[in-house]
């Protein structure tokens, strides 16, 4: 699609997202701002304390437990609605 803007006739190529995924965005970028997002730099991942990452463990030990006690009450839900009970 063709846009015409209003400053000189400039005209500017946008293709679909859907086309070409995200490339287009870096289309319609001025130089100063393609400039600064190639050279935005990247943090990797940031080192956690000790106790950050007991608590992160014990999130996830909390999450596998409350994931077996609600296959539990499922299981025992199912078995008794199918005896009758």
């Amino acid at each position: 699609m063709e846009i015409e803007t209003g400053i000189g006739g400039v005209s500017a190529q946008l293709a679909a997202p859907a086309e070409s995924g995200e490339t287009w965005v870096l289309d319609v970028l001025e130089p100063d701002q393609l400039v600064a997002a190639k050279e935005k730099e990247r943090y990797g991942l940031r080192e956690l304390g000790l106790g950050t990452r007991i608590l992160m463990w014990g999130m996830r030990a909390y999450v596998l437990f409350m994931t077996v006690v609600v296959a539990y009450q499922i299981w025992t839900t199912v078995t008794h609605a199918a005896a009758g009970n």
